[in-house]
């Protein structure tokens, strides 16, 4: 049997084929498994005869059998290899991953529905005290022009170099193993996240320490900053996976005694069809929310208000400032456009990390033994 997609025949005589002067009869019969009831994820086998009756029908021979498996019309919103814990993003404990077969189209209908868009505001010096009193009551704002054009080139050309680099000095990861990808196109392609850069690339650490992203970041925590997480996170065309809705400080490097700052920064347009942020206003009341592993490490799909979803589309050199308990999330790219970003965490100097039973009890099932 060939790979599935393909098809292989055989001849299977059941009776010698009788010799005839005029044409025989025949006949074509077809077996197929049954509607798979996920077709997302299940194969269809095809069997067909190809049956040839001899004279007065007295005896036949199947002269040909096809067999055919065909393959699922579409895959899983995102591969295993998004589901490894190798960077103890989820505090290093154990979990299992639950299968999910709808269709990108199927959740971005779904689960971002976007009730409202979000405009962002003209640039950082525009940001008032009405502006932080919105990110106080409602977990984010929005700034045009954090990066300016040559600064959003450089930043590009930092993270594609480091994707193309045959050692690079920073953490890539893919979605497909790299010794499958023949070219710096299909390299592109596969790469999900590039991280831990700003220590061997001067110029992303420049952007990470920005003035104008350090002057916001200081006044929401309201004192000095540290660094504490940097990443750089693509979309490719056609391709690019959701990011389920979640709370960043339900990863472990994120999970401080005091709320992080995380400063999301477009790199390319970021728009509704190629996977901008989506957030849940107000949803950092909650307070820590319990994770789970779906198709990522993400909160139970059933548990966010989608009926509020916020867009916040953001040009190249835009920003999201936004509460590390925020609800958010990015839907596939379904677009022909590919969509970069930049993202860094902050959190107040003096904070310290949540010691691992503290944040098993905040972010996990432990208390309640629940599952999605």
């Amino acid at each position: 049997m060939e790979r599935p997609g393909s098809s292989s025949t055989s001849a299977i005589g059941l009776a010698p084929r009788p010799a005839a002067s005029r044409a025989s009869p025949s006949v074509r019969i077809s077996f197929s498994s049954p509607r798979p009831v996920r077709p997302a994820t299940t194969a269809c086998l095809c069997l067909t005869l190809y049956i040839t009756f001899g004279p007065a029908a007295r005896n036949f021979a199947v002269s040909r059998v096809s067999i055919q498996i065909r393959p699922p019309r579409s895959i899983p919103s995102r591969p295993a290899a998004f589901y490894t814990d190798t960077n103890n993003e989820r505090g290093g404990y154990p979990m299992t991953r639950t299968n999910t077969a709808a269709s990108p189209e199927e959740i971005n209908a779904r689960l971002y529905k976007h009730t409202d868009i979000h405009p962002a505001l003209p640039g950082a010096g525009s940001v008032g005290k009405e502006d932080y009193e919105h990110y106080r009551s409602q977990g984010f704002i929005a700034v045009s022009g954090i990066l300016d054009a040559e600064e959003v080139r450089l930043s590009s050309e930092e993270i594609m170099s480091i994707i193309f680099a045959a050692e690079p000095q920073a953490k890539v990861q893919f979605t497909r193993p790299q010794n499958e990808l023949r070219d710096n196109g299909e390299r592109e392609l596969a790469v999900r996240k590039v991280y831990e850069f700003v220590n061997g690339n001067e110029r992303l650490r420049e952007m990470a320490h920005h003035p104008r992203i350090l002057a916001i970041v200081e006044r929401i925590l309201g004192g000095k900053a540290k660094l504490v997480q940097d990443m750089a996170l693509l979309k490719p065309p056609t391709g690019g996976g959701e990011k389920p809705w979640h709370q960043d400080m339900a990863y472990g490097p994120l999970a401080y005694h005091n709320a992080v700052v995380g400063v999301w920064i477009a790199l390319d347009e970021a728009g509704l069809d190629n996977g901008c942020m989506h957030v849940i206003p107000r949803s950092q009341m909650s307070g820590a929310v319990p994770h789970y592993a779906v198709r990522d490490w993400q909160l139970c799909d059933e548990a966010v208000p989608v009926e509020r979803d916020v867009a916040v589309p953001l040009a190249p050199g835009g920003a999201l400032f936004f509460h590390g308990l925020l609800f958010h999330g990015t839907p596939n790219n379904t677009s022909l456009k590919r969509r970069r970003a930049l993202q860094f965490h902050y959190a107040l100097d003096t904070s310290a990390k949540l010691t691992p039973q503290e944040y098993k009890r905040m972010f996990t099932n432990e208390l309640t033994g629940a599952e999605c």
